[in-house]
C-alpha cells in the first residue's frame, strides 16, 4: 500500500480530487479518500505482491528529494515505483514509458502552478 500511496498515479489522483482551500493548500475529505482508486491487494497475483514487497525493501531507506525534483529529473526510484504500479495494472514497459513521459511534465506543471498561487 505504501508503494501505491507514493506513486505518481496516486499523486495525480489526489490532485484531481482535492478541495482547494487557500493558496496552494488543499484538503482531502474522507469521502474523497474513500472513493479513491486503490489496487485491491486480494486480487493481486503473488508475483505482483512479491515484486512490490521487494521494491519496498529496496527503497525503504532511500532519501527522496522533493517531488518536483523527482519529477523534473526522473528520479530513478520514482520511476521504479511508477513503472511497478503501471506494470501491475497491465501496462508494458513501452506503455509505461509513454505514460511517464506525459505524466511527469503534467504533474510538474500542476504543482508549479499551485506553488505560484502560494507565493501570491
Amino acid at each position: 500500500m505504501v508503494i501505491w500511496l507514493n506513486s505518481s498515479l496516486n499523486i495525480l489522483q489526489m490532485l484531481l480530487n482535492r478541495t482547494e482551500t487557500r493558496g496552494a493548500w488543499m484538503k482531502l475529505h474522507q469521502y474523497q479518500i474513500r472513493s479513491s482508486l486503490i489496487p485491491k491487494l486480494k486480487i493481486m497475483t503473488q508475483e505482483d505482491r512479491n515484486n512490490l514487497l521487494a521494491l519496498y525493501e529496496r527503497l525503504r531507506t532511500v532519501e527522496f528529494p522533493s517531488i518536483l525534483d523527482q519529477l523534473r529529473g526522473r528520479f530513478k526510484q520514482r520511476v521504479e515505483i511508477d513503472k511497478a504500479m503501471l506494470k501491475m495494472l497491465g501496462h508494458s514497459e513501452h506503455d509505461a514509458n509513454q505514460v511517464l513521459d506525459y505524466l511527469y511534465p503534467a504533474l510538474t506543471y500542476e504543482i508549479e502552478k499551485l506553488k505560484t498561487l502560494m507565493e501570491g
